[in-house]
């Protein structure tokens, strides 16, 4: 809005107040949200119901009896908005997490995907495109016997995903509406999906 930048991008889509000034989302893909854990858990699966139930505290370990940590991102985080949208009872049970004590929060994407590579048990939320690009050691559990995959989200038989968006002034400066173009190119729509992206 200040003009220091050119182009961002985001996985929240704009604030009423943000249109309001001028900025400009543009929508160009969507990647998995999904339920990690750090490669080493033999765990591979988990359903819809298991996971709120690890919300509400009621599930505290893993199938293998080894203990089930569960680290949450910020109340109004993408994440926490992704995961409240998917139920009423999962937008329930995700509230009574953040109620709980002694819950760890991590704040940025980076710092969720180093908890749960690095905490034993951990179980967050993470995005196939974050996994991708940075090549985190990651797993992403299949949900309700769904493998998260671009091709699962494009088809529909994988329903949690983000939306990333290209956020700009009006008539943003011929590099940048270069770049807009390349993202919707077929090299940029290549790269994107072997980046865990599909492009609508």
């Amino acid at each position: 809005v200040a003009g220091e930048l050119d182009l961002a991008i985001s996985a929240d889509p704009l604030k009423a107040e943000e249109r309001e000034q001028g900025m400009v989302a543009q929508e160009y893909a969507r990647t998995p949200l999904v339920f990690v854990t750090a490669q080493t858990n033999p765990a591979s699966a988990i359903t819809l119901q298991e996971l709120i139930d690890v919300f509400h505290g009621k599930i505290t370990t893993w199938s293998d009896g080894r203990r089930l940590r569960l680290i949450l991102r910020p109340p109004g985080d993408s994440d926490t908005t992704a995961l409240k949208s998917i139920s009423p009872a999962m937008r329930d049970a995700v509230i009574a997490a953040h109620a709980r004590p002694g819950l760890k929060v991590a704040v940025t994407d980076q710092d969720a995907a180093d908890d749960v590579a690095a905490i034993q048990g951990a179980l967050g939320t993470s995005t196939l495109a974050l996994i991708a690009s940075e090549r985190r050691p990651l797993k992403a559990l299949a949900v309700n016997g769904v493998v998260p995959s671009v091709d699962a989200v494009a088809n529909g038989s994988y329903p949690y995903f983000k939306s990333l968006y290209v956020i700009t002034r009006p008539n943003p400066a011929p590099p940048v509406q270069q770049f807009i173009t390349f993202l919707r190119s077929a090299t940029g729509r290549d790269i994107l999906v072997h980046l865990g992206q599909w492009v609508p």
